[in-house]
C-alpha cells in the first residue's frame, strides 16, 4: 500500500510537470536568454595578467645553526649590517602594502585610483616549495592589467632594493660612529702605553737589566765552577808535591877524586839535593796559585750573591709592571682589532650600497603579457547555469501550482 502511495506521489509529480510543460519551457528559455544577454552584453569581460617574481636571498644556501656560547666580535658586528631575514610569506604580504601600491599609482598616473581599489584587483600568492611569487592583476582592459602587473613587479623590486640601501646606510652610519669611538679609545690606550714605557724604570728597562744580570750570573757561575776545579786540582798537586818532598832527601853524598883523597882524610862530602830544591820551588808556586784561586773563588761567590740579590729584587719589581704592560698592550691590540673590523664592515657596506646590493634582491622572473582570453565571465558556464536554474525554478513552480490547485479543490469539496 505504501508503495502504491509512493508511485501515486511520483505520478502526480510527473503529471504536474507534464501539465505545466509550456510554462517550464518558457521559464527555462527565458532564464537561458537572460543569462546569455547578461554574460555577453551586461557583464564586462575581465582579463587576468600574471607576473612571476624571483626572491634571491644571500642566506638561502646557509642554514641558521645554534648560537655559539663563545663571544665572537665579528659575528656581532656582522649581525648589525645584515638585513632581517623575511619569510616568503612576508614578501607576499609586502607586495600588497599601501606603500608599494601607491608607488604604482604615482608611476602610472592613476589619479582616479586609491590603494584600496587597486588592492582589490591584485592577488599575490607564493608558489609552493619555490622562491617564486605569482602576482595576478584583473581588469577589463587587458593592456592595463598587463601594465599594472609589470609596474607592480618593478616597483616592488625597487622598493626592496631601496629598503636594503636604507638599512645598509643606517648600519654604515652606526658602524662608522662606533669605529670613530674605537679610534678615540685606541689613541687613549696607545697614549697610556707610551706614558708607561716613558717611565725610567718601566717593564722593558727592568726586563733588560734582568737579562743582563742573568747573563752575568751565568758567566760568574761558570767562572766559579772553573775556579773550584782549579782549587781542587792545585790542592791535589800540592798534596802530591808534599808527599814527594817528604820522600826526597835534602842533601846527597858524593865521592872525592883521587887527588882529593890524598890531601884529605875524609873520602865523601855532602851537597844540597837539586831535586828537593826543585820540588820545594814548585810547591811554593802551587801554593801561591792556590791562594790566588781561593781569593778569586771568594770574590766570585760574593759577586754572585750580590748579583743574585739584585736579580731577585728586579724580578719582584718587574712582576706588577710586566702585568700592567701586558694589560696596556692587550688594550691597544683589542681596540686596534675592533677598529679594523669595524672599518672593514663599513667599507663592505659602502661597496654594497654603491652597487645597490643587499642581502635580498627581487627579480622579475616572468613579466606579464597581454592576456587574450577573458578571465571572467565564463559565458558557457553562465549559460549552462542559467538553463539549469530556469529548469529547476520552473519545475518547482509547476509542482507548487499543482499542489495549490489540489488544495483549492479539496476545500471546495469540503465546503
Amino acid at each position: 500500500m505504501e508503495s502504491s502511495e509512493g508511485d501515486f506521489g511520483l505520478l502526480r509529480y510527473y503529471q504536474a510537470l507534464k501539465k505545466y510543460r509550456p510554462m517550464i519551457l518558457t521559464v527555462t528559455l527565458l532564464s537561458f536568454a537572460i543569462t546569455t544577454l547578461v554574460s555577453f552584453f551586461v557583464i564586462a569581460p575581465a582579463y587576468e595578467a600574471k607576473l612571476v617574481l624571483l626572491i634571491l636571498r644571500a642566506g638561502d644556501a646557509k642554514q641558521t645553526g645554534p648560537v655559539s656560547d663563545n663571544f665572537n666580535l665579528e659575528e656581532v658586528i656582522s649581525s648589525v649590517s645584515k638585513m632581517p631575514q623575511f619569510t616568503m610569506q612576508s614578501y607576499v604580504a609586502q607586495v600588497q602594502t599601501d606603500t608599494v601600491l601607491q608607488r604604482v599609482i604615482d608611476n602610472m598616473g592613476l589619479q582616479e585610483y586609491n590603494t584600496t581599489r587597486l588592492k582589490n584587483q591584485v592577488t599575490v600568492a607564493m608558489i609552493k616549495d619555490t622562491n617564486l611569487i605569482e602576482v595576478k592583476v584583473v581588469d577589463s582592459d587587458p593592456e592595463f592589467a598587463r601594465d599594472v602587473a609589470n609596474t607592480l613587479g618593478n616597483e616592488f623590486a625597487d622598493y626592496v632594493t631601496e629598503m636594503n640601501i636604507q638599512k645598509l646606510t643606517k648600519s654604515g652610519h652606526l658602524l662608522e660612529q662606533q669605529a670613530n669611538e674605537e679610534e678615540k679609545m685606541l689613541q687613549k690606550a696607545m697614549e697610556d702605553l707610551n706614558n708607561f714605557l716613558a717611565q725610567p724604570k718601566n717593564a722593558n728597562v727592568l726586563d733588560q737589566e734582568g737579562k743582563n744580570l742573568s747573563e752575568l750570573l751565568t758567566h760568574y757561575g761558570n767562572a766559579k765552577i772553573q775556579a773550584e776545579i782549579d782549587v781542587q786540582q792545585l790542592s791535589a798537586q800540592i798534596v802530591e808535591l808534599e808527599k814527594r818532598i817528604a820522600e826526597t832527601p835534602q842533601t846527597v853524598h858524593r865521592d872525592r877524586g883521587a887527588l882529593q883523597r890524598i890531601e884529605a882524610d875524609s873520602t865523601q862530602v855532602e851537597q844540597i839535593n837539586p831535586v828537593y830544591t826543585m820540588l820545594k820551588t814548585e810547591l811554593t808556586q802551587k801554593a801561591t796559585q792556590l791562594a790566588g784561586k781561593k781569593a778569586e773563588l771568594k770574590t766570585l761567590v760574593a759577586s754572585i750573591a750580590e748579583i743574585d740579590a739584585k736579580w731577585k729584587s728586579i724580578q719582584e719589581e718587574i712582576a706588577p709592571k710586566q702585568t700592567e704592560y701586558e694589560r696596556l698592550k692587550r688594550e691597544v691590540e683589542r681596540h686596534t682589532n675592533t677598529r679594523n673590523l669595524l672599518m672593514e664592515k663599513v667599507t663592505e657596506i659602502r661597496i654594497a650600497r654603491f652597487i645597490n646590493q643587499g642581502e635580498t634582491t627581487v627579480k622579475v622572473a616572468s613579466p606579464a603579457i597581454t592576456p587574450t582570453t577573458p578571465f571572467k565571465p565564463n559565458k558557457q558556464k553562465n549559460m549552462a547555469l542559467g538553463l539549469l536554474a530556469g529548469l529547476v525554478l520552473s519545475s518547482f513552480l509547476a509542482i507548487a501550482l499543482e499542489f495549490s490547485s489540489d488544495m483549492i479543490k479539496k476545500r471546495d469539496c469540503t465546503g
